[in-house]
């Protein structure tokens, strides 16, 4: 997934990969701090997808 993120120029593409990223760090007990990245990296890229808001907000509240 990292790899994808670093060979892709989409923006828009590197936004869904740091979401998936997300996604799989979460799922695999990956570190708070990394997830948090790729939550923020896919939301800076695209501001205007509510998955990404909805899915972070999600994670926050779980991971209190």
């Amino acid at each position: 997934m990292r790899r994808a993120i670093q060979l892709t120029d989409d923006p828009t593409r590197e936004a869904w990969c740091s979401y998936d990223l997300a996604g799989a760090l979460r799922w695999s007990g990956g570190p708070n701090a990394e997830v948090e990245q790729a939550f923020l990296n896919a939301m800076s890229l695209r501001p205007d997808e509510q998955l990404f808001k909805d899915g972070y907000e999600r994670w926050k509240r779980r991971s209190l």
